[in-house]
C-alpha cells in the first residue's frame, strides 16, 4: 500500500501540527532501531542526532512518500586499531 504523497503535503499546509505529529509517531517507531544501533556500535560511532526526512516521490505512475530516516554519527577509532568499512548489496 502506497501513501499519496501530495496529501501529506496537502494537509501540511491545511494543519501546521499535522506534520509535526507524524514526525513525532515515527521518532516514536524509530525509537526502538535507535536505541539498538547505539548499543550495538557505541564503541566505534558517536551517535549526535537523528531526523526524518520526507519526499514525495511517483512510481509506476503511483504517488507516494519517500521516509528516509537518518542518522547523524561521528566515527571513533580506538587508539591502536585501523577502521574498514565495508557494505555489500
Amino acid at each position: 500500500m502506497m501513501f499519496d504523497g501530495s496529501m501529506f503535503l496537502k494537509l501540511g499546509r491545511v494543519s501546521s501540527g499535522y506534520k509535526r505529529n507524524l514526525e513525532q509517531g515515527i521518532d516514536d517507531l524509530c525509537n526502538k532501531v535507535e536505541n539498538s544501533f547505539v548499543s550495538t556500535y557505541f564503541e566505534l560511532v558517536f551517535f549526535k542526532k537523528s531526523f526524518t526526512w520526507f519526499k514525495p516521490i511517483t512510481f509506476l505512475k503511483e504517488s507516494g512518500l519517500r521516509i528516509d530516516r537518518v542518522f547523524e554519527c561521528e566515527v571513533q577509532v580506538p587508539p591502536g586499531k585501523t577502521l574498514t568499512i565495508a557494505c555489500k548489496y
